[in-house]
């Protein structure tokens, strides 16, 4: 099998021939160590995103996926096929390496997907889709129906629905066998409030969309790598590799997408190096799009909540502590901040 390094070079030299964004800078690349070849900002994706378009992919039917939009605008990602069934390769095979049973149901909080799975035909890897559109009352009346299934959510998500459920009191207690969570930071706070109110233990995957799964929890916040679709560097300031126990900034470059190749690519996250020989194998305590642009992207939500609560004569508020890494929700009205003679819905102190 091909060493990683020669792939993430091998998808370099192809780049360089058919790519626009690269073979402008062509100059930038050609004759340099692998840590002297420049980063990509997001910034830059954002910009140039026409550009990171292989001419060989640009009249075809492309898989595409949408960023949040929790760092910036929404980016539209796009992957050649193959490279598109590898991610979901991965991603099933991940699944089954954290015990899922092939057998049993799991409940994908994501837009509904057309396609027709393979395994889906073989009567395994049965996926319940839960379009992040309905509402919160809708989403807990699914999730609630079942008596034993495997749930993949987003953690602000289900911890929205976990809110709302105080006033539908849906029974959700042990009805998981685990909890997968994905897409955004998974505080320590938040994982003990999840998992003591489905009494079931949570499992968090660490990915992005534009590359796909990165890696998978096997301990508290500590993380494996699969390394079978991508290269994962831990840099520091000089964009150099930080040794084992040191912490840096992560970058990604995938190593199947010949359609939209993306190489040291800063995705914005920070990491500890845990194992490293040739390449990295593991990474700990992931500091992901923060908390705070995620709260404010749901403000709506909570604003919901908060208008639900009053005509319930109930006060709702959001206490997230950065600085001792606590989190509090209450109902009560000691809790709520003033500002300028009105209640914030968040606090972030």
């Amino acid at each position: 099998m091909m060493d990683i390094r020669r792939k993430a070079k091998h998808v370099l030299n192809y780049a360089l021939k058919k790519v626009p964004f690269y073979n402008k800078r062509k100059k930038l690349y050609i004759n340099k160590k692998w840590g002297e070849i420049p980063t990509i900002t997001r910034k830059e994706l954002e910009k140039y995103w026409k550009d990171f378009l292989s001419v060989d992919y640009k009249n075809y039917n492309l898989r595409f996926r949408l960023t949040t939009g929790t760092s910036g605008k929404p980016l539209k990602v796009f992957y050649n096929p193959i490279y598109y069934w590898q991610m979901n390769l991965s991603y099933f095979k991940t699944l089954i390496t954290c015990g899922y049973n092939l057998k049993k149901i799991i409940l994908h909080y994501d837009p509904f997907h057309p396609q027709k799975y393979f395994f889906q035909k073989l009567n395994i890897y049965r996926k319940i889709w839960i379009n992040p559109s309905l509402s919160e009352k809708d989403q807990l009346f699914i999730i609630s129906k079942f008596s034993k299934a495997y749930l993949s959510y987003f953690p602000t998500s289900l911890l929205f629905l976990l809110f709302e459920n105080k006033f539908y009191n849906f029974p959700l207690t042990n009805k998981f066998y685990k909890i997968f969570t994905e897409g955004e930071i998974l505080l320590n706070p938040i994982r003990e409030f999840i998992e003591n109110q489905f009494n079931s233990k949570i499992i968090d995957f660490y990915g992005v969309v534009e590359h796909g799964l990165v890696a998978y929890e096997t301990d508290k916040n500590f993380y494996i790598l699969p390394n079978e679709v991508m290269l994962l560097e831990v840099v520091d300031k000089n964009n150099e590799q930080v040794s084992e126990g040191e912490r840096g900034r992560i970058l990604l470059t995938t190593l199947g997408n010949l359609a939209f190749p993306l190489i040291r690519y800063e995705v914005d996250d920070f990491c500890t190096l845990e194992k490293f020989d040739k390449y990295c194998k593991a990474i700990s305590d992931i500091n992901r799009k923060s908390l705070e642009n995620v709260l404010r992207m749901k403000k709506s939500q909570i604003k919901k909540l908060v208008n639900k609560g009053i005509k319930n004569r109930k006060k709702f508020v959001i206490i997230y502590d950065k600085k001792n890494d606590r989190f509090e929700i209450t109902y009560k009205k000691d809790f709520l901040i003033k500002k300028r003679g009105k209640y914030e819905l968040i606090k972030i102190v």
